[in-house]
């Protein structure tokens, strides 16, 4: 990141990588969340205060649980494919 300043976004595949990268992004003294969009995944608790103090932007909540509302949202957006069959 050092060598390179273009980042604009930066998506982790989850809240502890995000949190990492975050940090890097203040090593480089460059504002995370601000300078470079911060999103994390789990919804983890340690990532709150990092939301709050605006150091990521986003912490998406990966569960499975939310699998029928996701497929309903497919189906509604994109009718044509037939999710529901």
């Amino acid at each position: 990141m050092k060598n390179d300043k273009n980042f604009q976004v930066v998506v982790a595949r989850n809240d502890q990588i995000a949190l990492g990268a975050a940090q890097a992004i203040k090593d480089a003294a460059l504002r995370p969340g601000k300078d470079i969009i911060v999103i994390g995944m789990d919804g983890i608790e340690e990532v709150f205060e990092a939301l709050v103090t605006g150091d990521m932007n986003c912490s998406v909540e990966c569960n499975p649980l939310i699998g029928p509302q996701a497929v309903r949202a497919l189906a509604d957006l994109a009718p044509e494919r037939n999710f529901l069959q």
